[in-house]
């Protein structure tokens, strides 16, 4: 699996430069990127989706008053 796209344009792997926004659901999490491509120069935005795979560190805390 390819983890950074490739410009369309020259096939170069592009660089990341930020994450502007998210959007969460109950299935997945979506980072919308920010990127250029340090051969030609073209500016790209993308959208990388993450699934939660597992749970990890369970542990209980104090009880808020926020619930």
């Amino acid at each position: 699996m390819e983890l950074m796209p490739s410009c369309p344009h020259c096939g170069c792997t592009l660089t990341f430069f930020e994450h502007y926004d998210c959007y969460d659901d109950a299935d997945k999490t979506l980072f919308f990127a920010n990127g250029y491509c340090p051969q030609c120069q073209r500016e790209y935005r993308w959208t990388d989706v993450y699934i939660l795979s597992r749970i990890e560190d369970l542990e209980e805390v104090e009880k808020s008053e926020n619930y």
